[in-house]
């Protein structure tokens, strides 16, 4: 035993040696394999991964740690894997945050959109979901605005602009109770006045005089700093035929310090109090104003 000793314990320490090796090998193996949909540029030729297609993910894992300047270098590789492998869905997205990086949204709004075409429900991250979200707002695609605002909110929660064009896409589809749900955490986060400023735009949105009247209401009880919209909010109930709701809104707009007191709200504001038969009040708009003029 004496003697052989020394002979066991080399063999056992040879042998795990070897082991070890072989376990070094396997992680280095498996490193080399996509981890999840994020890493993956193979899309429609998973089955048929090469080296070149691997060396690329990790080019694109690695650009998105260094900034522009890493995606500046594989933008070139990009472009052609697309060329290439036009259905490769990863590598559309890839080259979207490639473009985006750069610098360039327009053609970073392109390669998303092709990505999208190949894969509706592909998750693009924070940044092109509200770029996605941004254009489909300003195309009026509201159930897209919808889709891709949530999607950026997901990625990044209470993202103010992502919030706004959500509390737009959900006003547009008539889902009011969500559309209110929203504003409210926009109110919270961002404050009152910007919530205010929403609702009159999106009032401006809407063809329907009873949508515009709901939402410049919401405006005019948000608003604090910023004028409030009394004067829109008066010409609309005169559309409705509500001239004593309007009268309350003319007259709120002539007092309002530096508002809208002009000729046109004056003369309006006259008028509404000799419907309501009180020809005296009219005369004393009709004082006010002929003493600032």
């Amino acid at each position: 035993l004496t003697v052989l000793g020394p002979v066991l314990h080399a063999s056992m320490v040879a042998g795990a040696t070897e082991r070890l090796h072989r376990v070094i090998d396997i992680d280095e193996t498996l490193a080399d394999y996509p981890r999840g949909p994020v890493a993956s540029v193979r899309g429609e030729d998973s089955s048929q991964g090469d080296d070149g297609s691997r060396a690329l993910e990790r080019a694109c894992l690695r650009a998105e740690r260094e900034g522009p300047a890493g995606w500046a270098q594989v933008l070139p590789k990009l472009t052609a894997r697309v060329q290439e492998r036009p259905g490769d869905t990863q590598a559309w997205s890839y080259l979207a945050r490639a473009h985006l990086a750069r610098g360039s949204p327009a053609e970073a709004l392109n390669a998303a959109r092709e990505a999208l075409r190949l894969d509706p429900a592909l998750a693009l991250g924070h940044s092109l979901s509200l770029l996605v979200a941004r254009s489909s707002a300003d195309a009026g695609q509201w159930d897209r605005t919808a889709q891709h605002a949530e999607a950026a909110l997901a990625s990044q929660p209470g993202d103010a602009e992502a919030l706004e064009l959500l509390v737009r896409a959900l006003a547009a589809q008539g889902r009011l109770d969500r559309a209110d749900g929203t504003l409210a955490i926009l109110t919270q986060s961002q404050g009152e006045d910007r919530a205010a400023a929403l609702a009159r735009r999106i009032a401006s949105e809407r063809s329907s005089t009873v949508d515009r009247h709901r939402w410049l209401s919401k405006a005019v009880s948000l608003g604090r700093g910023a004028a409030k919209p009394f004067r829109e909010l008066g010409e609309v109930c005169l559309v409705l035929q509500r001239d004593q709701e309007a009268l309350q809104w003319f007259l709120k707009a002539f007092q309002q310090p530096g508002g809208e007191a002009d000729a046109d709200v004056s003369q309006t504001l006259a008028r509404l109090h000799v419907r309501a038969g009180s020809p005296d009040d009219a005369l004393g708009v009709y004082r006010v104003a002929l003493a600032e003029i």
